[in-house]
């Protein structure tokens, strides 16, 4: 959008004093810009002026609205009044909603009256769009329709609140929308009331309605739309990758080696207290997202991984794989015996580390020497003494018979999680003897972390495959961007991804499973896929990455991004007409 308009593609946010430290550069803006963000002032609305960062510089406004939405208006909380506003004119029920859904409508409800300044003050005459992107945003785009403000106007979900919602309760939600499309029905109301996402549905029902131009980013979605809030989409906008902020496949064949052997020693280290770590091939899987349990079909993939540890073991295969379950969780802290590991861990690197140095030096006077290679006149007494000294510490830190299977500490009990609690009952313990041995990581990935050191990016290139077996997906980031990082890749039928890569016809790269199927038969499609990786050759698993590759780049912004600009020419046309 930049590189296409410049200085007139503007976006707007919520400002967040500690995300704006690292995202977003203060500017000085122009005499007009200022006398806006005065007027607004006025009315407790502050204004931060500048540029994003992390977005190629896009120009950038930040809204702080919160003494706006405390300040009386009309004897009321300003708060208050936008709700019963929201009542008023577009029959949206917030009574019982709460901060979640208050904070956003402040925002957003500031954020027209912005454009309806800066409509008025300093772009009359110019041919503007504005774009929502979710209901967060959606009363800003009310408040220009009721004001009668001629700008016209986009709005896109990536979801509804309410498919969302239910599909974590009724795990075949999608053929819930397929049935109700065919019989020529909505879904019913008092559903939103059940599940307390009133006020967040009834939003969404309100902007589909007064958005000119409606857009949604899967074909899936545009069923469950019309089906939800009762409007089809006017075009459908998919979701894409900038392969350009991306490693081209020569350097992330390089980063896959040196990302794999990071990983490879962490499960090392990490399994090291309690047996000796098999040599021979091993494949890194992993899945990630919310931990929404049924939506992501994490009981897929872990009956799967139980199916395959059983198929292995029954084969006596030497491989192993390495499992990592990237579900952000409610953490209190790394338990006390793995923190000690890490820094036992780190300890044995530095040592060997600075062994390594003069290790040449020592090997290149035995060999002009012409002396015998061996252990005792290479490594120093040292370096034998203090390693000898910190493996056997590594060896005393165990605290159970077997490695934890989630390295953190909850702060809820571990027999109430649903995913260590599915890990268990498929037998997936970490003993030596599984082919398959599995960790539940519930927190971000950064290069802060005192763990793995490593972003969620070089985790994905690290490994061979990544699994997204999910019920409810309207687009899908995440095996898009596994497949982009040359991972083979596993998605479903029901997703945006998934229907687009079939779109594209057969490759070896990314598997398909059909959700629709019954469950038994699913969980066994991908344990015999899952196997099929594991027995490929590295020429083989290569290929299939590369072709995992190829697909994921159909769908790149650079390609996708017309669809954004055939959104809002067909905004103007409409407001013009």
């Amino acid at each position: 959008m930049v590189e296409r308009f410049g200085n007139r593609y503007i976006t707007i946010g919520f400002y967040d004093p500690v995300q704006a430290v690292k995202e977003f550069s203060p500017q000085a803006p122009e005499k007009e810009w200022q006398e806006v963000f005065n007027s607004l002032a006025q009315k407790g609305i502050k204004c931060y002026y500048g540029r994003w960062i992390n977005a190629n510089n896009a120009r950038l406004v930040l809204l702080d609205t919160k003494r706006f939405a405390q300040m009386l208006d009309n004897g009321d909380v300003r708060i208050n009044s936008i709700k019963y506003w929201l009542w008023k004119n577009f029959k949206i029920d917030s009574i019982r909603a709460g901060d979640d859904f208050d904070t956003p409508v402040a925002w957003s409800y500031a954020t027209g009256m912005l454009l309806e300044e800066l409509y008025n003050r300093v772009m009359s005459g110019n041919t503007i769009v504005a774009h929502f992107h979710e209901w967060l945003s959606g009363t800003g785009m009310l408040y220009l329709k009721n004001n009668g403000v001629p700008i016209p106007t986009v709005f896109t979900i990536h979801a509804t609140v309410l498919g969302r919602t239910k599909s974590g309760y009724n795990i075949e939600f999608f053929k819930e929308v397929r049935k109700g499309l065919s019989n020529g029905t909505m879904v019913d109301v008092r559903d939103a009331y059940k599940y307390g996402v009133e006020a967040k549905h009834l939003m969404e029902v309100a902007c589909a309605k007064h958005c000119d131009v409606f857009t949604v980013v899967s074909q899936g979605l545009n069923e469950e739309a019309k089906y939800v809030l009762g409007r089809e989409a006017d075009i459908i906008t998919p979701n894409g990758l900038d392969f350009s902020l991306l490693p081209d496949i020569r350097a992330l064949n390089k980063l896959h080696l040196k990302y794999k052997e990071r990983v490879l020693s962490f499960f090392e280290a990490y399994f090291s207290p309690y047996y000796s770590v098999r040599s021979g091939d091993k494949v890194i899987f992993f899945t990630s997202g919310r931990y929404e349990f049924f939506n992501k079909g994490y009981d897929i993939f872990i009956d799967a991984l139980g199916l395959l540890n059983k198929l292995m073991k029954k084969r006596d295969m030497e491989k192993e794989v390495y499992v990592l379950i990237l579900v952000p969780g409610d953490v209190r802290r790394l338990k006390e015996h793995v923190d000690e590991l890490n820094d036992l861990f780190n300890r044995l690197k530095e040592l060997v580390e600075e062994e390594t140095d003069s290790i040449k030096h020592r090997l290149i006077r035995l060999l002009l020497r012409r002396e015998e290679l061996s252990a005792s006149n290479m490594l120093s007494k040292d370096f034998m003494l203090h390693s000898k000294i910190l493996c056997n510490f590594i060896k005393d830190i165990k605290r159970s018979e077997l490695p934890d299977i989630c390295p953190f500490e909850l702060n809820y009990p571990e027999s109430k999680d649903l995913i260590i609690k599915r890990i268990k009952d498929n037998g997936l313990l970490n003993r030596e003897e599984d082919r398959v041995k599995v960790i539940f990581y519930p927190r971000y990935l950064s290069i802060a972390d005192d763990v793995f050191g490593m972003n969620y990016y070089d985790v994905v290139i690290a490994a061979s495959m990544g699994v997204f077996p999910s019920r409810y997906e309207s687009w899908g980031y995440t095996p898009h961007e596994a497949a982009a990082l040359m991972n083979t890749t596993v998605t479903t039928n029901i997703t945006g991804f998934g229907s687009f890569v079939k779109s594209i016809g057969s490759n070896n790269g990314i598997k398909i499973l059909d959700i629709g199927k019954e469950y038994k038969a699913v969980v066994k499609d991908l344990a015999q896929y899952m196997f099929k990786i594991v027995c490929m050759g590295e020429d083989e698993r290569i290929k299939a990455k590369l072709d995992a590759r190829s697909v994921a780049n159909k769908a790149s912004w650079k390609t996708l991004i017309k669809n954004y600009l055939s959104a809002y020419s067909m905004a103007i046309k409409k407001v013009k007409e």
